[in-house]
């Protein structure tokens, strides 16, 4: 039995196909928008069209397909934090020192060297912004534990 004359393992797998072609290539969320309201006008008018026709309608799959692979790419585009304007990335300035202001937001377990920590950021350089990262300390950097909650305040490069 082939698992992809089901037609929902079809679907599956271009929605798969979808999120990684959105890993590599980082779309434009503004063409996806427009890519999946073609494709939705499309199958609305092939249904209105052929819904009282007897045949084999193929470009209702295609249809469908072409659907399923935008609707990956979306959903992949939406949730990757880099693609968002504020976000801390867009204002990271290698070239001189920057103040970043960062709130520990989870304690993660420790190694023999270093206490880890995710951290949101806060600010940059008296800016809002948004983000997470992980933070290693060296256990013999800091007199007292950091906490959920703690603010740092980073003068870094």
């Amino acid at each position: 039995m082939n698992i992809l004359k089901f037609p929902l393992a079809r679907v599956t797998l271009l929605f798969i196909i979808g999120i990684v072609v959105a890993d590599f290539y980082k779309p434009n969320l503004a063409i996806l928008f427009i890519a999946i309201s073609i494709g939705f006008i499309l199958l609305i008018a092939h249904y209105l069209y052929f819904k009282n026709k007897i045949g084999n309608h193929n470009f209702f799959g295609f249809i469908i397909l072409f659907n399923s692979l935008i609707c990956g790419m979306i959903g992949y585009s939406l949730h990757i934090e880099e693609q968002l304007p504020d976000n801390y990335s867009h204002f990271i300035e290698v070239s001189h020192l920057q103040d970043v202001q960062l709130s520990i937001s989870e304690v993660i377990k420790s190694s023999a060297k270093y206490d880890r920590f995710v951290a949101n950021v806060r600010k940059i350089d008296k800016r809002e912004v948004t983000g997470k990262l992980l933070l290693n300390i060296k256990r013999d950097s800091i007199i007292s534990k950091l906490e959920v909650g703690d603010v740092l305040n980073i003068r870094a490069r």
